[in-house]
């Protein structure tokens, strides 16, 4: 992204919570839209294009695809092929308090937009925000009000904050499309036959889909699912994920957030129903597409990957890339990938630590000083493995 971001936000339902009464939505949901500056018009010229496509004369809405599968499909289709990513949160009204303070429609926008918008000004202070229009007049300045006080990353970032309706710009109806199909696959009164699969056409384009609150939690050291091997190792391995996110998704140390990012990405890939290893390459360009500052592939492995490992984040890698395992074939490619890497180093080290002997004629032998006790024994142990000669 450059130093110039736009982001056009919409949502789904409504905030009343509730849920048992008929007319209201068990969720809320509200998707942004981001957009380069540099490639705004190009976008915006894609978009009129995919608009006249599918829907003529009128706006793009997903009201008005319904539950046609096959047309979803097709504007999905369209929409991938277009240089946008989008942030999402999807909130479950059905396990908020209903007497806490989210009963209040203000508090409700305020605290629950407030945490989508808080993370896009932290990830792009120069954002300039349009939104669809909701509320009458006196709540809308309120709001953004509140946005600017609250979530405006310092006085000095140049961003702007507007609502604006989808017949003035095309850009504020496509986080409507994105609304929708994510509203066909969390919310039960809107569901089509594997929702996923529709989801899964822009999941390139998705930088985060933030649930709240978390649907995965441990209580009592254990979760509410026990199946079998498989199912265990993918709900902890999610589990170790989402409690390293929600201990540590406000963390100043850049770093941190770095983590934070790479396991929310994971994540959601495991929401899409992927099950493929991402390239560290994948994921180092998704760290920069939530502004932050990504260094390179070996900072990524002793900086990111390793620092989750020793905080108890089940991750594992292979030649692919990295994700969170479901089964124990995936641990396997990890301890694979681990000989594929280690023995030949090891080897390497004990040829070069030979030639160095040999060299001195057994005056230096590097292997046998008491800080490389580890690496020797190591390589005393691959020595045992080999099979003897006759």
């Amino acid at each position: 992204m450059g130093s110039e971001t736009w982001a056009f936000i919409d949502e789904y339902g409504n905030p009343n919570l509730a849920t048992e009464k008929e007319g209201v939505s068990q969720f809320f949901i509200v998707s942004a839209v981001i957009v380069d500056r540099s490639e705004l018009d190009d976008v915006r010229d894609k978009l009129e294009v995919v608009r006249r496509t599918h829907f003529q004369t009128g706006k793009m809405k997903s009201q008005k695809l319904g539950d046609n599968r096959s047309r979803w499909l097709r504007v999905l289709g369209s929409l991938s092929a277009i240089p946008f990513k989008f942030y999402a949160l999807v909130v479950d009204k059905r396990i908020i308090c209903k007497s806490g303070g989210l009963q209040w429609t203000p508090s409700f926008y305020k605290n629950l937009c407030g945490r989508i918008y808080g993370k896009l000004m932290k990830a792009y202070p120069s954002l300039h925000v349009r939104a669809d229009p909701y509320g009458d007049d006196k709540f809308k300045e309120s709001f953004a009000r509140y946005i600017e006080v609250n979530h405006r990353p310092t006085l000095f970032d140049r961003g702007t904050f507007e609502f604006i309706k989808g017949e003035e710009d095309v850009a504020v109806q496509l986080p409507d499309i994105l609304c929708g199909v994510l509203a066909r696959c969390y919310d039960p009164d809107m569901l089509l036959r594997a929702p996923h699969e529709l989801l899964q056409v822009v999941a390139d384009r998705a930088l985060l889909i933030d649930e709240w609150p978390p649907r995965f939690r441990v209580t009592g050291g254990r979760s509410e699912l026990s199946g079998n091997a498989d199912a265990r190792i993918a709900e902890y391995s999610l589990q170790s994920a989402e409690e390293f996110i929600l201990t540590h998704e406000g963390d100043p140390d850049e770093n941190v957030q770095c983590q934070v990012a790479v396991l929310e990405r994971l994540v959601l890939e495991r929401r899409l129903g992927a099950d493929r290893h991402l390239p560290h390459g994948a994921l180092i360009d998704h760290l920069r597409d939530r502004g932050l500052a990504a260094k390179g592939e070996t900072w990524f492995r002793m900086s990111i990957v390793a620092p989750l490992r020793v905080q108890g984040v089940l991750l594992t890698s292979s030649q692919s890339g990295y994700k969170l395992p479901t089964c124990p074939a995936d641990v396997a490619s990890f301890v694979q990938h681990a000989e594929i890497v280690c023995v030949p180093m090891l080897q390497r080290v004990l040829a070069a630590c030979d030639a160095v002997k040999l060299a001195t004629e057994g005056e230096v032998d590097v292997l046998a000083s008491p800080e490389q006790a580890v690496v020797n024994a190591l390589i005393q142990a691959l020595d045992a493995q080999r099979p003897c000669s006759d």
